[in-house]
């Protein structure tokens, strides 16, 4: 994949994208007329048949994947797809798709060395570079390179962390108490750290999943000993906004008695819808009538198309004003919004003294102490997202008054002047990356324009999940995967990855892929043009007819 430096984005965003349309497109007819050849020339080889049947004995003693263990009920379609399609399968079908594009095209083949990635689930620019003069200022700091005596981090990181989620709600108002805020590994550990909370407080209790979603939340559940379900809207209405979130009326009459938290994350991942407002309350009500956690993961949620819902959370407003605060355990991170992956910076909040001790004893036997110098970056993530939050509340005021207030008398690691060149550059970024990721999503919409049967609503920026093939007999989702990946040398998820059974989507619901279009153009277009004339490839010739073609036997029917 190739990653993408801030100039690059600022670049493309100068430059337009019309005439990059009108390239693609006319690249996407050529391949149209081609890459079918490189399909047929890998399957002919053989070489197709041989992937798939290693494919199969890769599964096997695999407690993750293979169907035979319980464990791949909670995730088997993603870490089959993670570590097989996309993991020991990989090297040679790279080999085989390259030589056969060799084979067809010489030298303008041009192969990628690794696997192009539809959804890579993670962003492709580079983040913002005042987080690396942070973390080098934490490091700098002798008080904090030099200690671990605070299990729960530097007053100052939690300070951070509190102005983050309190910003949420209202940039001047106080909600999280300095205690109920924890630094984590990503947003992940967040969640596996809510799961154990849960295990103890209810033991062998019910999580209820809303909507489809990432593996992390039911598989780190299901090893904890609690029972896991998941509800979606039914019917699904397939179309230009399909919607997989049940409404709170379904919520209602569906709870399973021995439910003791709700999960949300939203915008969602994998196709980023959203609550609206009517029916979050609903949930809210939902969650205080029967004493109910809610897990709000919120990674996404500064990403919205429609700016003025930035720097804000319905959800927790709404908790907020109905006395229901208590109820929401918040997990965020800056992985997603602000493609910090790498450095694992994670961070939950909650106002519940009962859900705040058992996670305080959890985080102790855990480990010491999470990394104190992170306290300058949180510090300023905290005060970015009050000032960005005043300036959407308030876009009179001048940024100098908006300095002056959120950072007051207090004592920080930076000046007013430094914090504010530093907002400054933080908030181009995501300006920037925003506009570069609206316009990406254009170029899917008209590439795929002729192939996509329905959308996701397409509210948030990062994923999209499209419609490509109809339920039929013949179709298999991870057989539609593993030839795309062995004949086109392409990576993504389909909706099994995601959640519920295969069988529901194969027979139900269809083909639904995901794509980021955080990634660069190079690498989004040329794997659209790949998707489009597999998926044609596919519907048209039948390639999932065991009758005509080898046909990958594996499935994930007992899905959650």
């Amino acid at each position: 994949m190739e990653n993408l430096k801030i100039a690059n984005i600022k670049e493309a965003n100068r430059s337009g994208i019309s005439e990059l349309v009108k390239r693609s497109l006319n690249g996407l007819e050529e391949a149209q007329r081609t890459y079918p050849n490189v399909i047929m020339d890998v399957i002919r080889s053989g070489k197709l048949e041989r992937q798939l049947d290693l494919s199969e004995q890769d599964t096997k003693g695999n407690s993750r994947i293979d169907t035979k263990f319980s464990l791949s009920d909670t995730a088997g379609a993603y870490f089959f797809n993670e570590e097989i399609i996309g993991g020991s399968r990989e090297k040679q079908a790279l080999i085989d798709v390259n030589g056969s594009g060799t084979n067809i095209f010489g030298t303008r083949w041009n192969g990628p060395a690794t696997k192009l990635k539809l959804g890579p689930g993670v962003g492709q620019v580079e983040a913002p570079t005042v987080y690396r003069d942070l973390i080098n200022a934490g490091i700098e700091d002798a008080n904090l390179s030099l200690n671990y005596t605070a299990p729960f981090g530097t007053m100052d990181a939690r300070r951070g962390i509190k102005d983050i989620m309190d910003a949420r709600i209202d940039p001047e108002g106080s909600f999280f108490p300095d205690s109920g805020v924890f630094i984590t590994e990503g947003a992940t550990e967040g969640i596996d750290l809510f799961m154990e909370a849960i295990a103890k407080i209810d033991p062998g209790s019910r999580v209820l999943f809303l909507g489809i979603g990432y593996y992390t939340g039911p598989y780190s559940a299901f090893q904890k000993d609690l029972k896991i379900d998941r509800l979606v809207t039914n019917p699904v209405s397939i179309g230009d906004s399909t919607r997989f979130f049940p409404t709170g009326e379904e919520i209602k009459r569906s709870l399973p008695r021995d439910t003791s938290a709700l999960v949300i994350s939203s915008p969602n991942n994998p196709n980023g819808e959203v609550y609206n407002d009517r029916e979050l309350t609903k949930i809210m009500e939902i969650a205080k009538t029967n004493n109910l956690y809610i897990l709000f993961d919120v990674i996404f949620e500064n990403m919205s198309f429609n700016k003025s819902e930035n720097y804000r959370s319905r959800l927790l407003q709404i908790a907020a004003e109905s006395g229901t605060l208590d109820k929401v355990v918040v997990v965020d991170s800056l992985s997603k919004t602000k493609n910090f992956a790498g450095e694992r910076i994670g961070f939950m909040a909650t106002t519940d003294k009962k859900m705040q001790n058992t996670l305080e004893n959890v985080v102790l036997s855990r480990r010491c102490n999470p990394r104190l110098t992170l306290g300058p970056l949180l510090r300023f993530e905290g005060l970015a997202r009050k000032a960005k939050g005043l300036l959407v509340n308030s876009p009179n005021l001048s940024l100098d008054t908006i300095v002056n207030y959120v950072m007051g008398q207090d004592k920080y690691p930076f000046s007013k002047q430094e914090f504010k060149n530093k907002f400054i550059s933080w908030d181009n970024w995501g300006s920037e990356t925003q506009k570069y990721y609206e316009d990406n999503l254009r170029v899917v919409k008209e590439l795929l324009s002729g192939t996509a049967l329905a959308w996701s609503p397409d509210q948030a920026a990062f994923n999209t999940f499209v419609k490509v093939g109809e339920p039929e007999k013949n179709i298999n989702s991870m057989d539609y995967l593993a030839k795309l990946m062995y004949t086109m040398g392409t990576y993504t998820q389909v909706g099994p990855c995601f959640g519920l059974s295969q069988a529901c989507w194969d027979g139900n619901l269809g083909i639904w892929p995901r794509i980021t279009y955080a990634s660069s153009r190079n690498d989004l277009i040329e794997s659209l043009k790949r998707l489009v004339v597999f998926s044609r490839f596919y519907q048209e010739k039948n390639f999932g007819d065991p009758n005509k073609f080898p046909v990958l036997q594996v499935r994930f029917d007992n899905q959650i």
